[in-house]
């Protein structure tokens, strides 16, 4: 059966009847959702906001989509750690936004009296969640930009009204020749490698290790497979910023993360973005990417 993790905008656009299920899921297929993916929705909800955020909240309900692993820990998994704690569920907060009639509801608690629980979710922690989080992923790639780009640093403001022009500065001639090279090597995907290694760390026992053994290695293996897909999109997208001028978003953060499950075939992202659709399929990973209609952004 094929998993397919859809991003936010599959979401809203499923709640807004925009995106019917039967156009979006074939024979033997699932939905899935990354708890990121109800982080971002609870993140910056307003009262204007609320109907839209709640249908698609009511879309993930419906459709029956089931939560993943949080990355940390699907990570740790994949890796072959055991975990320390149990995954990370905002199943749910995700109910609470969907049954809650108001903002204030929302947070003040939604009763459910057949299950004999209230249900509330903390609109400002989520954003407090999400600015700590996707604000520094924003930060660390413009620093990766300034310490690559010639005059990126100049040019930068966080104001756009204050930058010099339009025109994202980016790696040129030779520069951009030798870091695409750079991206080609072994010694690339083993820091990426690495890096997610540990990822995989924080989540796990406290006396998890990889020393290499007869258990050890097999486990190795197998993540180094199953991460392939995740690096290589991630790699395509620092060639994104870095040689063709594009800036960070901060949903870009939640959509790559989203590459970490697809570690096989079987395992799909389904997006309403093109832009993640090209780089999968210029990382060479053509089935483990769906674009749906409509376009949302791009």
């Amino acid at each position: 059966m094929k998993k397919l993790i859809c991003d936010t905008n599959v979401f809203y656009d499923l709640g807004s009847g925009r995106l019917q299920l039967v156009d979006l899921l074939g024979h033997d297929e699932s939905l899935h959702y990354s708890p990121l993916t109800a982080l971002e929705l609870a993140g910056k909800w307003s009262n204007e906001s609320h109907e839209r955020r709640r249908d698609a909240a009511k879309a993930i309900l419906d459709s029956s989509a089931t939560e993943l692993a949080d990355p940390e820990s699907f990570l740790t998994r994949t890796f072959g750690y055991e975990l320390a704690e149990d995954p990370l569920s905002i199943h749910q907060g995700v109910i609470a936004m969907a049954e809650s009639s108001n903002m204030a509801e929302l947070e003040a608690g939604v009763a459910d009296y057949e299950a004999r629980l209230v249900r509330r979710v903390s609109v400002d922690a989520a954003e407090r969640w999400r600015a700590s989080t996707e604000d520094k992923w924003v930060d660390d790639i413009l620093q990766i930009m300034r310490d690559n780009i010639p005059k990126f640093d100049a040019w930068y403001d966080p104001d756009p009204a204050l930058r010099a022009s339009n025109q994202v500065p980016k790696l040129r001639g030779q520069d951009k020749k030798a870091f695409i090279e750079s991206t080609k090597s072994n010694d690339w995907f083993l820091s990426l490698l690495l890096a997610c290694q540990d990822r995989a760390f924080f989540k796990a026992v406290k006396d998890a290790s990889m020393l290499p053994n007869k258990e050890s290695v097999p486990k190795l293996l197998a993540a180094i497979d199953h991460m392939t897909c995740y690096a290589g999109v991630y790699t395509r997208y620092l060639l994104r910023v870095l040689t063709e001028g594009a800036l960070p978003e901060r949903n870009d953060s939640g959509d790559l993360e989203l590459f970490i499950y697809a570690v096989d075939d079987d395992q799909v992202v389904v997006t309403g973005e093109k832009k993640w659709v090209r780089m999968c399929n210029d990382a060479g990973f053509p089935a483990r990417v769906r674009h749906t209609a409509p376009l949302m952004k791009s």
